[in-house]
């Protein structure tokens, strides 16, 4: 391939999860009221851009971008009451479990760039951006009322589990094709992650 102008390669994508969970266990005249709530939320997914085995020229700029946002929102809410003439138990559990896992690529392959240019030689840019987050809301409300007396019992567990690969490599190999002139060369790989 040999362009007048730009050569670009890119992949975006866009990954999100919303949860709103509300849960409620109630007992009248009984001994136990039991609210119980759980959520699983699993993004996990390759964004790759990539030029692999190519011979390619371009007077322009060449650019590989791998671009992806992923999103993950919990919001949960969990309740158990009980009323007796004798003793009330209330009791609540919420458990969420979040994963945000997977790969953002971005790579120049046992690939010729601009090999054969002396003049006119834009900028050559690989780059991988990956932006996540993952925010996660639990809440408990447990009541136990009875004539001879009452208890409440809650429990809330969140557990994260972030791990991402963010790759920008540019990566010969033993047959030859192994040469990027550029202007100007940039090989960048970010991750932004929130939780």
């Amino acid at each position: 391939i040999d362009a007048a102008q730009n050569i670009k390669v890119s992949a975006d994508s866009g990954e999100t999860l919303q949860n709103y969970v509300g849960t409620g266990g109630f007992a009248i005249g009984g001994y136990v009221g039991l609210g119980l709530s759980s959520v699983v939320n699993e993004i996990n997914g390759i964004t790759k851009a990539s030029l692999s085995a190519s011979d390619l020229g371009a007077s322009g700029d060449i650019e590989v971008n791998a671009y992806s946002t992923h999103a993950i929102t919990n919001a949960v809410v969990t309740a158990g009451a009980a009323g007796s003439s004798s003793e009330g138990v209330g009791a609540a559990a919420t458990v969420a479990v979040n994963k945000l896992e997977g790969e953002t690529d971005a790579a120049i392959e046992a690939s010729d760039v601009n090999k054969d240019k002396t003049s006119e030689i834009g900028n050559v840019t690989v780059s991988a951006d990956d932006i996540g987050s993952i925010t996660s809301a639990l809440g408990n409300a447990a009541v136990g009322i009875g004539a001879d007396g009452g208890a409440a019992l809650g429990e809330a567990a969140d557990t994260v589990q972030l791990s991402r690969n963010v790759n920008a490599v540019i990566d010969g190999n033993d047959i030859g094709k192994n040469t990027v002139n550029a202007n100007q060369l940039t090989v960048s790989a970010d991750a932004a992650h929130t939780v």
